[in-house]
């Protein structure tokens, strides 16, 4: 985020702390939402919503996600809450150069902070005024949940917040729990993907991922998830090399690649 946005008070610039601290340079892919971050982002990038004048002045349009309210939501409203962290933990993961973000959690944090330091009333008010103003999103990610039996089910969409425009969505993902109130939630169609990536060397995923695209091969979205995409272009790689084209990520196969100057 560019530095100027944050120059009146030291609230904002605890928000810009409490910003970068979502998720920074070296965060992990959150297996079960990286997915679903992928489909906004597609979404908003062929809708060119990066474009979209930020209300607050400052260069990069602003991405928020709406919270659910209680009993909003046939899930446990934290629940549902804690899902759209996620949610934006991956979208500003992945797309941190393109847009700005809004933790609505984060800016609930700050005002209390300001409401319990010292100094005049006005003094505070202005700068609760100011601080709500310019966190304002410009794209607002608004969640979705269903029941499908006794599967919750959850879909997000993107809005342009000045015109109403949708920008994007993602298909409806089913969300499983093995206790109620108890196990986290986790999406149904990733159990085996993660199950899969469990069995990679640790570490090796990504940087196959990268060096599969330097030389020629599409493995999909460079995220460190070892999905189908990631281990066809693995195979085709294999085939070219003269190894056993059997998909699968050993230290041997990385090692060939780290070696090949195609």
């Amino acid at each position: 985020m560019s530095p100027q946005r944050f120059r009146f008070g030291s609230a904002v610039a605890g928000l810009a702390i409490l910003l970068a601290m979502i998720a920074g340079p070296s965060a992990r892919a959150d297996t079960v939402f990286a997915r679903m971050a992928y489909e906004v982002l597609d979404g908003l990038r062929k809708a060119r919503a990066d474009a979209i004048p930020a209300a607050s002045g400052y260069g990069r349009p602003t991405i928020g996600a709406r919270r659910f309210d209680e009993n909003e939501v046939p899930v446990p409203v934290k629940t549902a809450n804690a899902w759209n962290r996620r949610l934006l933990n991956e979208l500003q993961r992945l797309a941190r150069d393109e847009f700005d973000f809004v933790d609505a959690a984060g800016i609930d944090l700050l005002v209390r902070d300001i409401e319990g330091s010292l100094g005049p009333a006005d003094d505070k008010a202005n700068r609760i005024a100011t601080l709500k103003a310019r966190s304002q999103p410009d794209i607002r990610i608004t969640g979705s949940v269903t029941m499908a039996g006794t599967t919750p089910v959850l879909a997000y969409q993107a809005m342009e917040t000045g015109g109403g425009r949708l920008l994007s969505s993602t298909a409806p993902r089913r969300m499983k729990f093995s206790e109620i109130g108890r196990a986290p939630f986790v999406a149904a169609s990733d159990v085996q993907a993660e199950s899969t990536a469990a069995n990679a060397p640790d570490g090796l995923v990504e940087e196959a991922e990268i060096r599969l695209r330097a030389l020629g091969y599409d493995p999909g979205p460079v995220d460190g998830i070892l999905t189908e995409e990631t281990r066809r272009a693995l195979r085709h790689y294999q085939l070219d090399s003269a190894l056993p084209a059997n998909g699968r990520m050993t230290g041997r196969v990385i090692e060939n690649m780290r070696r090949d100057t195609r």
